[in-house]
Formats: structure tokens, sequence, C-alpha cells
């Protein structure tokens, strides 16, 4: 239910067939018809065909299994590959979810495939058995001749389908051809769901969306998903990958570094009062890496016009600065992606450039390189010709340069130092 209210294509309409005696459900919504039966169908192939009675003709139908998943652009994808003409759309590409553990899969399920009420009644709609009729009706679905039948290959960013395991309840595919597994699910359900009228209250327990996003991250940090702290073997083999991350698996990332080390703050104070003596009067800051807003807090007492703050996690937008100067904002994209910033008359950065991959930090200080005042606080690898950059770190420091070759960025974006505190790793830079 939760999947189908969450999709992005909403001209639908999801029909439930409950047919579990003495069982009643009940939910209220213009797109959605709950059906219940009074008596048990003998098979599921029965109970399919019952409520592809229930469809109207020329119609798409999407079938929607109970046990299972769909993300948000589940329909959105059917129509997109659905052509005239086909009756029938197979994709190869799944996700599957056993336990807490999602996988992406290839080859497909026969289950969900879309498929119009015309094919259907030519393929002499399910076969009236229990597990398998969705195979049946695939294999005459095939039969039906080339041109109607189409199969599509989805890559992770479309597959649209969690295929779940390990939830607790009998899944009708794991008995097999057993013959009585339609009256085992029966009583299964009969224990779960006593006599009664339910209403249903649609949800997600967990955040599937994510987990399909993340599902590469395991094998890179696989105490991520448990309470255990990263090793500084996760933490070598991040590094090895993370030129390969998008902005929601990075960002995936810092979220839960900051549920494992809340604390995420790291300047020092000092230095940067001492650069920013060196600023005119009220100058505009843009920070990157704000976190809490304790960096501003620190300066705004110096006379600071306006200062706005990036960061990725949550805790900006519940930080410890209250100040009507103070504009934090999250990001939702890479910062040098963002398409226009304010204007400042300085950018701030302490312990951030250091996590970026060195085409990432080019291209951050390529964003900012108008701005006429640069004060950072970065530690630097300072032996760069490593392999493994920062090999061992226990952290997520991955940019490979030394001092040397960071002064050489910043000359060639036609800045000069004015400012150096080596123990802090402390740097002022202003356009020459």
């Amino acid at each position: 239910m939760e999947s189908f209210l969450r999709q992005d294509y909403t001209d639908a309409e999801l029909i439930i067939l409950n047919d579990q005696e003495g069982v009643k459900y009940k939910f209220e919504h213009p797109r959605v018809r709950v059906i219940n039966s009074d008596t048990r169908y003998p098979t599921l192939g029965d109970k399919c065909n019952a409520w592809m009675d229930m469809v109207p003709d020329d119609t798409l139908v999407a079938p929607w299994p109970d046990d299972d998943l769909q993300l948000p652009w589940a329909l959105s994808t059917i129509l997109k590959y659905m052509q005239e003409g086909w009756d029938h759309l197979e994709f190869n590409g799944y996700w599957f979810m056993n336990g807490m553990r999602v996988t992406f899969k290839r080859g497909s399920n026969a289950g969900v495939h879309p498929f119009t009420k015309d094919a259907w009644k030519v393929a002499g709609q399910d076969a009236q058995i229990n597990s398998g009729s969705d195979q049946v009706f695939r294999e005459r679905l095939k039969r039906l001749g080339k041109g109607t039948f189409h199969q599509q290959r989805l890559e992770k960013d479309e597959a649209y389908f969690i295929y779940r395991w390990g939830t607790g309840y009998y899944h009708l595919s794991g008995l097999g051809k057993k013959p009585d597994s339609w009256n085992i699910i029966q009583r299964q359900s009969d224990r779960k769901v006593p006599p009664g009228i339910y209403e249903i209250t649609p949800r997600w327990e967990k955040d599937y969306l994510a987990m399909t996003k993340q599902e590469r991250l395991c094998k890179v940090f696989p105490s991520l998903r448990v309470e255990d702290e990263p090793t500084w073997i996760s933490w070598n083999a991040f590094r090895q990958v993370s030129h390969e991350l998008n902005f929601e698996e990075r960002r995936y990332i810092s979220d839960q570094l900051y549920r494992l080390y809340p604390t995420q703050r790291r300047f020092h104070a000092k230095p940067f009062k001492e650069m920013f003596d060196h600023l005119p009067e009220n100058p505009r800051v843009i920070e990157l890496g704000c976190y809490d807003g304790a960096l501003a807090k620190s300066m705004l007492s110096n006379g600071i016009g306006m200062w706005t703050g990036y960061d990725f996690p949550a805790p900006i937008s519940n930080g410890i600065l209250k100040d009507e100067r103070y504009k934090p904002i999250k990001l939702g994209k890479w910062f040098h992606e963002v398409e226009k910033l304010p204007e400042a008359d300085a950018f701030v950065s302490s312990h951030t450039l250091e996590h970026l991959t060195p085409d990432q930090c080019l291209r951050t200080l390529e964003k900012i390189a108008h701005i006429p005042y640069v004060l950072i606080e970065l530690p630097l690898e300072c032996m760069s010709d490593r392999q493994i950059p920062w090999k061992n770190y226990q952290g997520t420091h991955v940019l490979p340069w030394g001092l040397g070759e960071f002064k050489k960025v910043m000359t060639g974006y036609g800045y000069k130092q004015f400012y150096e505190n080596k123990p802090t790793g402390s740097l002022g830079w202003e356009k020459a």
C-alpha cells in the first residue's frame, strides 16, 4: 500500500483482494479499492483471475505482490518502456532483500511484469494452481508471438522491484510445489491476524529507497548498518572507491558517521580570528562544512555581515547558533554544482576539503575563485606518493595532496598567501 501511494505517477488504481476468512480490511482513498471476499479462493491462480475480472478492458496491469516492495518510479518506468502494440513487458534487473541485506540482481521476477488485460484473455487467464501460476502465465504470453513480448534491461537507478525474503512470514515461493502450500499460508495468516475488522495504515518500516541506493556501500562499510565502529580496513576500502561515489552515496556515509560520531566540528578559533582581522569590516562569508554553526558562532562577534553555511548532514538544521546573520543550507547536490552562491567577501572551510577527491576539490576551488579571501584549516597528506593516500588513517580523508601541491593550486587560481599556522594547518589567501 505504501509503495503505491509513493508512486510519482498517480493516474492509477490499486485493487486489494482479501480472502482471509473472518478478516475485513478498510481503507478510504480515491485511488485504492479494497475488496473483502467472504470465501477463500481454491488457488492463487483463481484469486488472480478474480481480481482480473474487476479490471476494466483496455487496461495496463501491473501486479503488486503484497509481500514485496515497489520503489516510487515503478509505474512511470513501466509507462516509459511499454510501447503501443506490446502486450507484455519483462524487466531484467531487480533488487533482492534477504533480512536486512539488499543486493542488485540480474534476471527477472515473473510475478511483477506488466501486461494488458487483452493479453491476459488471449493467454487463457492464470493457471488454477498455487506456486508458479505467474510463471505459467508468462510462458503463455511469450507464445503469443514475437512483437507482443518485449524484454527491457534496467540498471540500478531504474530498477524498481524489491523481492523480499526473511520477512517473518511464510513466502509462497519458498514452499515450492507442495500441494498444501495454500493451506499452509492460510494457517499462518490465521495465527498472525485473528478475525476482526482492521483499518489499513500504510507505512514503510525502513527507508528501503536508501537501502537500495547504498547497496554497494555494504561492501565498503559493512558496519554502517549496525552500531559497531568501522575499522581501518573499511576506511581504506572507502578511499579506494571514493572517486566512484555519487552525491547520495557520499551523503549517506556522512549521515551514518554523524550517527556514530555526533561531534564532527573541528577548528582552532585563534588562527581564524587572526585571519579575520585581515579582512575588511563586516565581511560576507560562505562556509563549506558548517555542521552546527560552531565556527560561525565563534566568529560572528568579530563584526561579520552575513554568514551562509553549507554542509551534508542534518545537524545544520538544529545547530547551536540562532542568529539572523547566519543561514545554514543543507546540500542537495555537490557544493560545486550549486547554481548560484550568495555574494561573499570570504570563503571559509575547516577540516572539510581533505574529505574531497582531487577533482571535487578543484571544482570547489574553481567555484569560489571569484571570492577575494579564502580562509581554511586543512590537514594534508604529507606523503602523497603513497599507493593509497591516508592509508590506515581512521577517517574519510581522501585528498592526496601535500602542502606544496595545494599552494600551487591556489596560486593558479590567482591567490597569494597572507597567513599560515603550520601546527593547525590554517591558511589565509587573498586575491593577488
